[in-house]
């Protein structure tokens, strides 16, 4: 194992976990947005109203993608322990 790998295996590892996090944030973003825009409108500040649809739509997000999301974990994890005998030299 040397260093070249270990920084190539932590880059594979970041890009994995940003892939599976990024929809949830999009969502959790674009929901965020459009009832702080609502409240800009309405006049209405009241700090459940920014939140719970926030976690509704995190929530509504991660039952959607939680079968692609645990398929790019099961894939990395498949393929990192697949491996183990490649990487001992």
């Amino acid at each position: 194992m040397d260093t070249a790998f270990v920084i190539g295996l932590g880059k594979e590892f970041f890009a994995t976990a940003f892939l599976i996090v990024a929809p949830i944030v999009l969502v959790g973003l674009t929901v965020g947005m459009i009832v702080t825009v609502f409240q800009a409108v309405t006049q209405l500040n009241e700090a459940t109203l920014n939140f719970a649809p926030r976690i509704l739509a995190s929530a509504i997000a991660i039952i959607i993608l939680g079968p692609w999301m645990l398929q790019k974990i099961n894939t990395f994890t498949h393929q990192i322990l697949y491996n183990i005998p490649l990487y001992i030299k």
